[in-house]
């Protein structure tokens, strides 16, 4: 892998965040851009039942769930009703 400076690590890092802002700039003023950009809230598990079909969709597996409803206090998952997956959080 060839050297990298510090000149140019920087100016990738201010071409991502410039890239970011063009993006909300774009997604703030277009209802389309928008919808192609956020998706929509997805129904990961139902009163206690892993929905598969959901999880490969958004790519997550079955441990990341667990760590989510771990995250939320909850020790197990039957005690959950909905772990939905939503771009805002």
């Amino acid at each position: 892998m060839a050297d990298v400076t510090i000149i140019e690590s920087t100016a990738a890092r201010y071409a991502l965040l410039a890239l970011q802002w063009v993006l909300t700039k774009i997604m703030i003023n277009s209802d389309i851009a928008t919808k192609i950009v956020k998706s929509e809230p997805t129904l990961l598990l139902h009163r206690g039942q892993l929905l598969a079909g959901a999880m490969h969709q958004d790519r997550l597996n079955e441990a990341e769930i667990h760590a989510a409803i771990r995250t939320a206090g909850y020790s197990r998952v039957q005690d959950v009703q909905w772990v939905i997956l939503e771009t805002n959080s």
